[in-house]
C-alpha cells in the first residue's frame, strides 16, 4: 500500500500530538485500472474516439476554470463561465491560441468585452477572471502536455502572469498600469495563523520545488512508476504552501495539478467541486497550511475525483459508440 496517500483523524487541529494515517486505496486504483481497459476498448473499436476524448477534457477543463473561480470568489456563473471557456479553447472565438504576444492579449481584451456596455465594470472585471483563467489554463497545457516543455519556474511565472492580467486595479474592470503577474510577492503573508514562507526565501524554495519535480519525474518516467495522482497533488500542495505570488496562488496551484494530470493520466479533476466536497478540499488546505504542508491528503482527495473523471468519460464512450 503506497504511503502517498494519508489522512489525518478529526482531533489533528485539538491535539498536536496526532499524526497523519496512510489510507488503503487499493480498491480505487483497482478500480482506475478496470475503467481504463474498458475506455481503451472502446476507443479500439470507435472510429473517432479520440475526438471525442478530446472534447470530454475541454468541457472538463471548463468545468475547472469555474470551480477553481469559485473557490476563490472570482469569475461568473457556470453557464456563461463554460460558454466563454469552450470558445476560447476550441478557438472558435476569434481568440486561436498563440504564444503570448500583445496581439493575442488585445484579442482576448475584446473577448472580454464583447457585448457588455459601457461602464460596467464589475462584469468586465468578473469576465477578465474568466477568460485569463483560460488562457492562462490553455498556455500551461500547450507548453508542458502539447509541446513537451518540462515544468519551469519561468513557465509558471509566464502562465500567473496570464491568469491575472489586468485584475490588478483597485477599480474593478479597469487595466491597471501596476501588473504583479509572474512577479513574486514582496510582503509576508498570514493565513489565519498561518505564515507563509518570507519573501526572500521566495525564488530559492520555488527553485527546489522545481528542481524536485523535474528529477522526480525523470525517474518515475524511466522506471515507468509514476503516481500521476499523488505526484500532482503533492506539487500542487508544495506551491500553495509556498503561495509565492500576491494573488492567484490558489487558482495557479490548481492549474498545476491539473498540467501534470492532463500531461500523465488524460483527464481533468475538479477538487472540491461541489457542496460536502468543497468543505473538504478546504478543510485539507487548512490542515495543509497549519503543519507546513501535506500533500497525502489532497492526494485522496484527487484520487477519488479521478476516478469519477474516468467513470465519465467511459459512460460518455458508451453512450456515443453504442453497438
Amino acid at each position: 500500500m503506497s504511503d502517498l496517500y494519508r489522512v489525518y483523524g478529526d482531533n489533528w487541529a485539538m491535539d498536536p500530538k496526532v499524526e497523519d494515517q496512510p489510507v488503503d486505496v487499493s480498491e480505487h486504483f483497482s478500480v482506475v485500472t478496470r475503467i481504463m481497459d474498458e475506455i481503451e476498448e472502446i476507443l479500439g473499436k470507435a472510429k473517432h474516439g479520440g475526438d471525442d476524448i478530446a472534447s470530454f477534457v475541454l468541457q472538463q477543463m471548463a468545468e475547472a476554470v469555474y470551480s477553481s473561480n469559485v473557490k476563490s470568489r472570482k469569475g461568473l456563473g457556470l453557464d456563461i463561465t463554460m460558454k466563454l471557456c469552450v470558445m476560447l479553447f476550441e478557438g472558435n472565438s476569434g481568440v486561436e491560441y498563440t504564444e503570448r504576444t500583445e496581439e493575442y492579449q488585445a484579442r482576448l481584451e475584446a473577448l472580454v468585452r464583447k457585448d457588455v456596455p459601457p461602464g460596467e465594470h464589475h462584469v468586465l472585471r468578473s469576465r477578465r477572471e474568466v477568460v485569463q483563467h483560460a488562457a492562462a489554463f490553455q498556455h500551461i497545457i500547450n507548453q508542458f502536455v502539447r509541446e513537451g516543455k518540462p515544468m519551469t519556474e519561468q513557465l509558471i511565472k509566464d502562465t500567473h502572469a496570464i491568469l491575472v492580467k489586468g485584475l490588478s486595479g483597485e477599480a474593478a474592470g479597469i487595466l491597471s498600469s501596476k501588473e504583479f503577474g509572474g512577479i513574486y510577492r514582496v510582503k509576508d503573508v498570514l493565513v489565519g495563523t498561518t505564515r507563509f514562507i518570507r519573501p526572500n526565501k521566495i525564488s530559492e524554495t520555488m527553485k527546489s520545488m522545481i528542481l524536485s519535480l523535474q528529477q522526480h519525474l525523470i525517474t518515475c518516467e524511466r522506471s515507468q512508476s509514476l503516481d500521476p495522482f499523488a505526484t500532482a497533488a503533492q506539487y500542487c500542495d508544495r506551491f500553495v504552501n509556498i503561495h509565492p505570488f500576491r494573488n492567484g496562488n490558489g487558482r495557479m496551484c490548481r492549474l498545476i495539478l491539473n498540467a501534470i494530470l492532463i500531461k500523465y493520466a488524460r483527464i481533468v479533476v475538479n477538487v472540491g467541486g461541489h457542496g460536502q466536497d468543497r468543505g473538504e478540499y478546504i478543510q485539507t488546505a487548512r490542515e495543509s497550511r497549519e503543519v507546513g504542508g501535506h500533500g497525502g491528503a489532497l492526494a485522496t482527495m484527487v484520487l477519488k475525483e479521478a476516478t469519477k473523471s474516468y467513470r465519465k468519460i467511459r459512460n460518455t464512450l458508451r453512450h456515443r459508440h453504442r453497438e
